[in-house]
């Protein structure tokens, strides 16, 4: 190969060459001359080329003591040409030499007495832990090399960036096609470059994986609200760039709140609080209450929040049922000046908000002995949705003549009792009692039902409904027969 180098001017100038041979340069003795000619166009005499100056030469590996295998790269591009050389030491004999990752043994050249050259065009890419080329003498000596085939960085895919806290930009990213090239000398390094600060920072790989999405976080400079971002991607093939511009008030991504607490406030208010890490105080925030109990399709609430640096934030959420098992979720977004997208949903809280008396009083019935001394006193249990807590018992309450007011608690687990009337008739008022107080009472009168003194009489019997003040009469009539 012939280069060509021009000088200018009376000074005494070095001049620099640079070349790359077609074979690695141990594997034989490279040879370069060099000669001249003086071109001056005034100069009226001949003008010819200079004699060559004498040979210099880069040697190749020095033979006799050293067995080697050489190769241009360690690290090839699927499609180009590999050149693979053994250099023998002195009195070895080759036998083989070859490219494990080549399908059929290519035609080896001799380059010296001491060197044996084999090429493989338009390789493709290797396995993962690189593919061997190697060199076997007649004394079954052998040395090899490894090479990694693969391609440069693709272009990065789906690059976008947001901001959570006001701290720092978290920039997102897809390798795109496999380099197929691993390790920390042959992976792909990513450098995120911001043009209007002139800053950049590194994508820092944890331990040895490969990596197919990306995440990089760069610092968000005081007063800048407007971010232009070039990611390059470089390995041992080549770079690949993609770039991205942001305005950080328009592209809020918060992360999901932290340390939900729920605080009883009444039977049906509690107060919910939760952390958001960040400066947030340019923005107003929107947050989502998502709140779910047994049997419910769920209720989902709305509220604006000013932003703040650091602190938490409380809520008040009222309507809810007494002694009830809840779900709470809280989300949040920025709600000003731009809404981009929602936080990922916290971790659920469960609630039991307070109890508070029963609803309503229980139904109840009642059923009077033929001699008329004693009356049985029935009573229904009240829904779960009506007792707003756990019932602990029942009281039942008349007056005697003397004896003033009289008090009867039953267990919860009954649900009825028998009452000694002594010829006398009585009003009695039934209340079903949990931790939180007592409902309003059910009432029902003895007098009402009248004494069996005839052998064959009818009974008459009669449900007592308490609703809201109303009462509520069903008769029904049946044959006692003796």
């Amino acid at each position: 190969e012939l280069y060509n180098s021009k000088l200018i001017g009376k000074q005494t100038t070095i001049l620099h060459w640079s070349w790359t041979s077609d074979i690695p340069l141990g594997c034989t003795t490279h040879y370069v001359q060099i000669r001249c000619f003086h071109h001056l166009e005034e100069y009226p005499g001949p003008k010819s080329w200079s004699e060559w100056s004498l040979l210099a030469n880069s040697p190749g590996q020095d033979t006799g003591f050293n067995y080697r295998i050489f190769t241009m790269t360690e690290v090839a591009q699927v499609g180009s040409n590999l050149t693979f050389c053994c250099v023998l030491k002195t009195g070895q004999e080759l036998v083989n030499i070859e490219y494990d990752s080549y399908p059929v043994p290519q035609p080896r050249i001799r380059l010296s007495n001491y060197s044996v050259m084999i090429q493989a065009p338009n390789v493709h890419k290797s396995i993962v832990a690189g593919d061997n080329a190697w060199c076997q003498t007649k004394s079954y000596d052998i040395v090899g090399v490894t090479v990694f085939v693969g391609y440069p960085p693709d272009v990065p895919q789906d690059l976008t960036c947001e901001i959570s806290d006001f701290n720092q930009i978290t920039c997102e990213w897809k390798g795109g096609r496999s380099t197929n090239l691993y390790g920390p000398l042959r992976r792909t390094n990513y450098t995120l470059f911001e043009s209007t600060s002139g800053e950049s920072v590194t994508y820092q790989y944890a331990g040895y994986q490969n990596v197919e999405h990306y995440r990089c976080n760069f610092p968000v400079r005081d007063g800048q609200r407007k971010y232009h971002f070039t990611l390059r991607g470089i390995n041992p093939l080549g770079q690949s760039e993609a770039t991205f511009s942001i305005d950080i008030n328009y592209r809020v991504h918060l992360q999901a709140p932290t340390a939900l607490t729920v605080t009883n406030d009444t039977s049906t208010h509690v107060t919910l609080s939760w952390h958001l890490s960040g400066n947030l105080e340019p923005i107003m925030l929107q947050c989502q209450i998502r709140i779910n109990s047994s049997g419910t399709t769920g209720d989902l609430r709305n509220v604006q929040l000013n932003g703040t640096k650091d602190l938490g934030y409380s809520v008040s959420v009222d309507k809810l049922h007494p002694y009830t098992m809840y779900i709470f979720q809280v989300r949040c977004a920025a709600a000003e000046p731009f809404f981009w997208k929602w936080s990922k949903w916290n971790e659920s809280e469960n609630h039991t908000t307070l109890e508070a008396p029963p609803a309503r009083g229980p139904d109840v019935w009642r059923d009077r002995s033929p001699d008329g001394e004693t009356v049985n006193i029935f009573w229904k249990p009240l829904p779960i949705s009506e007792t707003n807590g756990l019932i602990r018992n029942y009281e039942v309450h008349w007056s005697e003549p003397e004896k003033g007011a009289v008090t009867e608690k039953v267990p919860a687990h009954r649900n009825g009792t028998t009452i000694d009337l002594g010829g006398n008739d009585y009003v009695f008022y039934v209340v079903a009692e949990n931790n939180a107080g007592s409902s309003p009472p059910s009432l029902i009168k003895s007098a009402e039902l009248p004494i069996a003194s005839r052998p064959t009489k009818a009974l008459e019997k009669k449900l007592i409904t308490m609703d809201a003040g109303s009462v509520e009469i069903q008769r029904k009539e049946e044959v006692i027969r003796t």
